[in-house]
């Protein structure tokens, strides 16, 4: 094997693995090509084979009962991936390559084999669609492109399958990500649908409350609050919350399970939907019950083969050098809204055009390209009958005799779900660091530093919202990413040992809180706690009235002692 041949297999194998196909259990659709495959070349055997290092295995297996892979150096599949163009023998005794081959000499008997080479986007060869008989065949030439259609809609298949895994498995990643952070959060939160019914709550709200999360999801909010509060909520708070899409600090009071009552400021936002109505909401309380306390004191939240391509996942077809329609399945028809004897005899920019225009002027260069002889792939919106369409298209050119082109095969995978997941994904993260920024109380995730003794030297900033920049009096923009030592050069030596102190914190997992006086004159009621090995996040809320008030009352006592 040369250095060239040698990279090129290694970096096939890789495109192969990172599908993560291989030794999966059979799937309908792939199941649907070989059962096409067979039928439209009247044998009996016909594969979908991914070549691995050492096998051919199987995704999808017609007439090869119990067989799931075979050796790779006995493997015919192994010689069609060597070429782009499909790989035919007519008759295996008749070859110098195969005739002493165990599988021709032995059970199963081949005589006849052709296999389609599946090629993914990057150009990688990783396997075949192919056919197998026991007796000598020889495809014709309609046969032949077919079985190429289809050794390309498995490709596309594949790789779509690929993304669709990818996406859902980064999208539940990233939901499981907020709801473990919005749970360990030590803030009271709680997030409520539009019926009002609780659908989240915090770890901190639970044990502020005195209830287990099973006893209070799905449960309306309005529950836990008191008479009064309730119809301050329903008569003035909430119609104002759902025509405007917050509330800020919103004084209500809450009933423990126990009974008791807790006084809170309640500042919250509103989640819309597509419609622009109201989804879901987060809302953030502060227990402000000894404040409350003070106050008082004071004062007082596809027939045959047309059969069965017709139920294929895709829109596909086959166009001559003229870009002439000489084959459509039902996919394609439903589309365009036009019956097969419309569309057969049919330029495909005639067609097209008369549907969208501007659309086929963007297909045309690639139509252009595929008759040159260049393979296309690509995304590109369409006008259906069912609306606009986000399509993955794959032009191949037909090379049926020779190197001439004498037309080419097309088909079309509907995107657009997976688009819409993705941009769900996006629109998620979005929403949900639009509610980080905009939350009152300051809140700041960092990242400990340490050296060869695991002894903390530094921190670094990672994230933090407006109110916490402001805390510090520093920049967002440009402290993200940077060492505390950076931002603060007297970091190291300050007596308070910062570094340490949330050093221990992100080391050990055991939270801190304390009160701090800011250099601005205000007091902070700081949190910190470890989300993650090696991290801590920091949540202050201002306390300075409560502060004055303790001041006040102080003052007063203090005077009254002297009378």
């Amino acid at each position: 094997m040369s250095a060239a041949t040698s990279v090129e297999e290694t970096r096939r194998l890789a495109a192969l693995r990172e599908l993560g196909v291989l030794d999966t259990s059979p799937e309908a659709a792939f199941d649907t090509i070989t059962r096409t495959a067979a039928q439209l070349c009247g044998v009996p055997i016909a594969l979908i084979s991914l070549i691995d290092a050492q096998r051919q295995w199987f995704k999808s297996n017609l007439g090869l009962a119990g067989v799931t892979e075979t050796p790779r150096d006995v493997a015919f599949c192994d010689h069609a991936i060597r070429d782009e163009a499909l790989f035919e023998v007519p008759d295996a005794t008749l070859d110098a390559r195969f005739a002493a081959n165990p599988l021709v000499t032995g059970d199963p008997d081949i005589r006849f084999y052709a296999g389609a080479p599946i090629t993914l986007p990057g150009g990688e060869r990783i396997g075949t669609v192919c056919v197998i008989d026991r007796t000598p065949h020889r495809l014709d030439a309609h046969q032949r492109a077919m079985l190429v259609s289809l050794a390309t809609i498995v490709g596309a298949m594949l790789t779509q399958r690929r993304q669709l895994l990818a996406a859902t498995s980064q999208l539940a990643d990233s939901e499981l990500r907020v709801r473990r952070l919005y749970e360990a959060t030590p803030a009271i939160l709680h997030s409520m649908g539009s019926d009002g019914r609780l659908l989240h709550v915090s770890d901190r709200w639970l044990a502020l409350m005195g209830y287990e999360r099973h006893e209070v999801v799905g449960r309306a909010s309005l529950d836990f609050l008191t008479p009064a509060s309730q119809a301050h909520a329903r008569d003035v708070v909430l119609p104002a919350f759902f025509r405007n899409g917050f509330c800020d600090r919103v004084e209500y009071q809450f009933v423990r399970r126990d009974g008791s009552l807790i006084d809170v400021l309640l500042s919250a936002v509103l989640e819309r939907g597509d419609a622009g109505v109201g989804a879901r909401s987060l809302a953030v309380l502060e227990d402000v019950t000894a404040t409350k306390a003070l106050q008082k004191e004071l004062g007082r939240t596809h027939a045959h083969l047309d059969a069965v391509v017709d139920n294929m996942p895709a829109l596909a077809g086959y166009w001559d050098r003229d870009a002439v329609t000489r084959f459509v399945n039902r996919d394609f028809q439903a589309a365009v809204g036009l019956p097969t004897d419309r569309l057969i005899g049919s330029r495909l920019g005639e067609i097209l055009s008369a549907i969208d225009a501007v659309g086929y002027a963007a297909l045309e260069p690639h139509v252009e390209a595929v008759l040159g002889g260049r393979r296309q792939e690509f995304e590109w919106p369409m006008l259906t009958t069912s609306g606009l369409r986000q399509l993955r298209v794959t032009l191949v050119p037909a090379r049926p005799f020779d190197d001439e082109v004498d037309g080419f095969y097309g088909t079309w995978f509907d995107i657009t779900g997976m688009k819409s997941l993705e941009l769900r994904q996006r629109s998620s993260e979005q929403r949900y660091r639009l509610l980080f920024d905009h939350l009152a109380s300051g809140h700041a995730l960092h990242t400990i530093e340490v050296d060869a003794a695991g002894t903390p030297v530094n921190y670094r900033f990672v994230a933090m919202n407006a109110a916490f920049s402001a805390m510090l009096g520093i920049d967002a923009a440009t402290s993200v990413g940077a060492r505390a030592t950076d931002v603060f050069p007297a970091i190291a030596g300050d007596p308070a040992d910062w570094i340490g102190r949330f050093g221990r914190v992100a080391l050990t997992g055991e939270p801190v809180r304390f009160e701090q006086l800011g250099a601005s004159g205000r007091w902070w009621d700081i949190v910190a706690y470890r989300p993650a090995p090696g991290q801590f996040a920091v949540i202050a809320q201002d306390i300075s009235e409560r502060k004055r008030l303790e001041a006040e009352v102080t003052e007063l006592r203090a005077r009254l002692a002297e009378r």
